[in-house]
């Protein structure tokens, strides 16, 4: 299962996750994603690019193993170089990691927060007063 539930619990996305969606899914997936907090299957992920393969659990460990051991038979040089590069293409992670946390500094303390955390706890629907 895939998520970004934060605006379930009266949240923004945290550790950088509103770029990384953006640049993985999209502008208007990553937005579905994050205004939404709906929950997302494998077949969903994979088809919007979430993810690259899905496997079952079983053959986790073997494909993993498989994709390691393809990548290590590479040029270790060249490997290093090009996560660097792709790193690099990865967009300012420590300014939308530092603009998420200000956001949720504001936002943990709020009537709004503490209702989502109550209803979740309580399992009922939450009654949100903006404040």
């Amino acid at each position: 299962m895939f998520s970004s539930i934060f605006i379930k619990r009266a949240l923004v996305p945290d550790n950088a996750c509103s770029l990384t969606l953006q640049s993985i899914v999209g502008m208007g997936t990553a937005m579905e994603m994050t205004l939404t907090g709906r929950i997302y299957d494998a077949s969903w992920a994979l088809h919007s690019g979430l993810v690259n393969m899905v496997v079952s659990e079983e053959h986790l460990i073997r494909e993993v193993e498989d994709l390691a051991v393809e990548i290590s038979l590479n040029p270790p040089q060249a490997i290093r170089a090009t996560k660097d590069i792709m790193n690099e293409h990865a967009g300012d992670l420590y300014r939308a990691a530092r603009l998420e946390d200000q956001a949720n500094s504001m936002l943990k303390d709020s009537e709004d927060r503490r209702e989502a955390v109550l209803s979740f706890v309580e399992k009922r629907r939450p009654v949100y007063k903006g404040r």
